[in-house]
């Protein structure tokens, strides 16, 4: 386990990572700033990402879920990982963590500079408050990136280019969904609630809206079983090296 989070470690110790952080901390500070200050709505959080810093998050998500696997293969230590004592199952379980704990790390940053924010503007802060919206952060950031590696796990058993799964997760995960937001909006009543059970809609409108419902919830983890499953039997099978 060490070694795939130290490799994976080294992976983000990037130029594109250190640019995610300071754009990512302007942001949040701009969005918290702006809704204390001009009363902006936002989700119903004390703290959290909810304009442009929601979006940026999105994007980075999509970003680290699509290299986890590819860039393995892209960087050439693809060989010194799947040829190890690890089994490939394992190896991806242990991504999954570490992705998982990059998703805690980016919600507490969230609770930090949202609170710090709030207690200088109104000399206040509702500690309760922040506790819960720091678990549901956590437990939003995990779900969305959870359906994220899942079906990221499927595309890599079918290709190994990064770039390609990219693309396909930017489609599925940020077009599609607007696609069929846009369509509910203008469709039957058959036709929204056709919207509404697809995976890629219900992941990206709670995202949004930093809110999963209990049937949202049951959707995605039908969808990340399956795609997570079926992934799995077809990367075992597939000659890596």
């Amino acid at each position: 386990m060490r070694n795939i989070w130290t490799l994976e470690l080294k992976k983000l110790h990037s130029k594109s990572m250190y640019a995610f952080l300071a754009i990512f901390i302007v942001f949040t500070v701009l969005d918290n700033i702006i809704y204390i200050r001009l009363n902006v709505g936002k989700p119903d959080l004390l703290v959290g990402n909810f304009g442009l810093s929601l979006f940026l998050t999105q994007l980075y998500f999509i970003y680290l879920a699509s290299i986890s696997i590819t860039s393995d293969f892209h960087l050439g230590t693809s060989k010194s990982i799947y040829t190890g004592t690890s089994s490939r199952i394992k190896i991806l379980q242990m991504k999954a963590e570490f992705l998982l704990c990059l998703c805690v790390t980016l919600a507490l940053l969230n609770v930090v500079i949202g609170g710090s924010i709030e207690l200088m503007s109104t000399s206040r802060l509702d500690v309760t408050q922040l506790f819960s919206d720091f678990i549901q952060l956590i437990f939003v950031y995990g779900l969305y990136m959870g359906s994220l590696y899942a079906f990221s796990v499927l595309l890599s058993a079918l290709f190994l280019n990064k770039f390609y799964l990219i693309i396909c997760n930017y489609i599925a995960f940020i077009f599609i969904g607007e696609l069929a937001a846009q369509a509910m909006d203008r469709g039957s009543v058959e036709m929204k609630n056709v919207m509404e059970s697809m995976p890629f809609y219900v992941v990206t409108n709670g995202f949004n809206q930093l809110h999963y419902s209990f049937s949202s919830v049951i959707v995605l983890n039908i969808f990340c079983a399956v795609s997570y499953s079926v992934g799995i039997i077809i990367f075992h099978k597939r000659d890596l090296i």
